[in-house]
């Protein structure tokens, strides 16, 4: 059975630590199940994904979008990585997602 994602950002500016940028992150419960341009995460994709985009700017009159991270990952090891939760989701001013407990 594929896995889905229960969120997938779309046409965002993401920072990574990875030398490429990305656009697009999915969220499946509490984890970061893949980041990358959009059309790299569309199998990530279930019929029951919320599926938000940023369009991609933040300026003058748009609210930042913010994804708050469950450790502080500039201080991490690449295999750290993996255990790191998101907490929650802004979108345009919105709490779109928290993660329980």
């Amino acid at each position: 059975m594929p896995m889905h994602a229960d969120l997938i950002l779309t046409n965002g500016r993401l920072l990574t630590l990875a030398s490429r940028s990305a656009r697009a992150l999915a969220v499946l419960g509490d984890r970061i199940i893949g980041v990358g341009e959009d059309h790299e995460l569309r199998s990530l994709r279930g019929p029951r994904t919320r599926v938000i985009d940023l369009h991609g700017r933040l300026a003058p009159g748009y609210l930042a979008d913010i994804v708050v991270l469950s450790q502080d990952i500039t201080r991490l090891r690449s295999r750290a990585l993996l255990d790191v939760e998101v907490d929650l989701v802004i979108v345009g001013g919105r709490l779109r997602y928290r993660r329980a407990g």
